[in-house]
């Protein structure tokens, strides 16, 4: 069987987590120009065609305190401005987007309140 362009490109690809971003961005692609009628609405994409690469399960760390205090302890002298981006995600467990989304308005230090408004969907949130 004759690979397509669109697979023979993706195979080249060796990392599989890379290869699936890639292949998730050309099927939205495909599905624009479906939308758009520059491809016909009737049958699947190419991009919809080629297939995904199995990735390995992703292994989930914590970070010890001792770990967490030395790293806060580096930052402090050698990167103060990501003092409180870093304690953000170590210490409440927020992702990066919700960390950049993040408004010094949102932190109630009297009330030891933080308020997370843009989080990644499916997490619950205050709106």
């Amino acid at each position: 069987m004759k690979l397509g362009a669109l697979q023979t490109w993706l195979e080249t690809f060796k990392n599989p987590s890379t290869r699936n971003t890639k292949r998730k961005r050309l099927v939205t692609l495909f599905r624009w120009a479906q939308k758009r009628g520059y491809l016909s609405r009737s049958v699947k994409t190419e991009a919809e065609l080629t297939d995904t690469a199995k990735e390995s399960a992703k292994r989930i760390e914590t970070i010890t305190a001792p770990s967490l205090f030395s790293l806060l302890d580096y930052m402090k002298t050698n990167h103060p401005e990501y003092v409180a981006p870093l304690t953000l995600a170590g210490l409440c467990g927020m992702r990066r987007d919700e960390v950049q989304n993040q408004l010094w308005d949102d932190i109630h230090l009297k009330r030891k309140l933080l308020k997370v408004t843009h989080a990644k969907e499916g997490t619950p949130r205050i709106v």
